[in-house]
């Protein structure tokens, strides 16, 4: 899929292509005339949208868009459920639906003292930010994971590791990294 700004770079270089062909072929001013102000709007625009920032990240835009905050959606249904650890019923009951309320608490006690949880419910995932200081991997490693971590355990130990022993270094690498985001929240 093309972005605008490549589009944009592409209809530029087009132009200038179209512009040297056309002095060479009549030495006359009239092309140049017709081509040239298109050129500097193009170039203009896309030094424009070079410079722009994005508020939130202070990075520089992607074809004039960021996706470090996530997009918001609305919701469009919701749940609740509800316990009364007092009254003997300290499992939570089943999720049942309910009226959207966005100005709602996840969590609340009602007027009759029931513990009342709300979640609501979208069309599409949700996305969630990744905390500071973690990465997105994979579950599994991958093939190059399994090679670089052969490559290093060579070049450290002189010895390589295998793809048994790096497959299991890496989930124990996962589940630690997990539990200790785990305790942190």
């Amino acid at each position: 899929m093309t972005t605008l700004r490549e589009a944009a770079q592409q209809a530029l270089e087009a132009l200038e292509a179209a512009e040297f062909h056309a002095k060479r072929r009549t030495p006359d001013a009239s092309i140049e005339v017709a081509v040239q102000p298109a050129i500097t709007a193009l170039r203009a625009a896309l030094a424009e949208q070079a410079e722009q920032q994005c508020e939130y990240c202070k990075r520089g835009l992607k074809a004039g868009v960021c996706y470090c905050k996530p997009a918001e959606q609305e919701a469009v249904a919701a749940q609740h459920r509800f316990r009364r650890p007092e009254k003997g019923t300290p499992d939570w009951s089943v999720w049942q639906p309910c009226k959207i309320n966005n100005k709602r608490p996840a969590r609340e006690i009602d007027s009759q003292g029931y513990q009342v949880e709300y979640r609501a419910l979208y069309t599409a995932p949700q996305p969630t930010a990744v905390p500071a200081g973690y990465a997105l991997v994979p579950v599994e490693p991958t093939e190059a994971m399994l090679n670089a971590a052969r490559d290093w355990s060579l070049k450290k130990y002189g010895q390589a590791v295998g793809n048994d022993g790096a497959r299991g270094c890496y989930a124990a690498m996962l589940a630690a990294a997990i539990r200790q985001l785990k305790d942190k929240t």
